[in-house]
């Protein structure tokens, strides 16, 4: 028995990924974000409705199960010149112990990516450091504004597996 699993996500469990949002998000941001504005971006990302428009536009949204229990999603997009990563979390007692490393391994193989970006808040260093481990570097960073006077404000990660032919083994070491 595999301890973790990737599961894509079916349409109809989508209300799950919304439910685990909204656990993770007051720990990931709540000294990043104010309140108003991780409200604000949830309704914006994470409603039913924004997710179901994700989905239909080509979003993978895929379970990370630990133990047969959703500890965490990955949310990714196949784009002509890269897969971008829109969203990845783990629930905050199962963050620091390699199930986020290796649920991103199964990721990779699953979705057949070797150029990978995503966006990460240029003030979240646990994440930031944690897709340093992975080999991801930073490409650039980018302010974008999200409506309501609120702005994302973000590093742009690059993750290139041709760039890590002569490195470390990230998974490895």
């Amino acid at each position: 028995m595999n301890l973790l699993v990737l599961k894509k996500t079916p349409l109809e469990e989508l209300p799950l990924i919304r439910k685990l949002a909204v656990t993770i998000w007051p720990t990931t941001y709540k000294e990043i974000l104010t309140q108003e504005q991780m409200e604000y971006m949830l309704e914006k990302s994470y409603s039913l409705r924004a997710l179901k428009t994700q989905y239909k536009e080509g979003n993978e949204f895929f379970f990370i199960l630990w133990e047969d229990k959703r500890v965490g999603f990955i949310s990714s997009q196949n784009r002509e010149e890269d897969t971008f990563i829109h969203k990845f979390y783990l629930l905050p007692a199962y963050q620091g112990k390699g199930i986020g490393r290796e649920a991103f391994r199964l990721w990779l193989n699953q979705v057949g990516a070797t150029l990978v970006r995503l966006n990460v808040n240029r003030y979240n260093i646990l994440a930031i450091n944690f897709y340093f481990s992975l080999g991801m570097r930073i490409e650039k960073w980018v302010d974008i504004a999200i409506g309501e006077g609120y702005f994302m404000n973000d590093f742009v990660m690059k993750y290139n597996s041709a760039d890590l032919l002569s490195l470390r083994d990230p998974f490895n070491s």
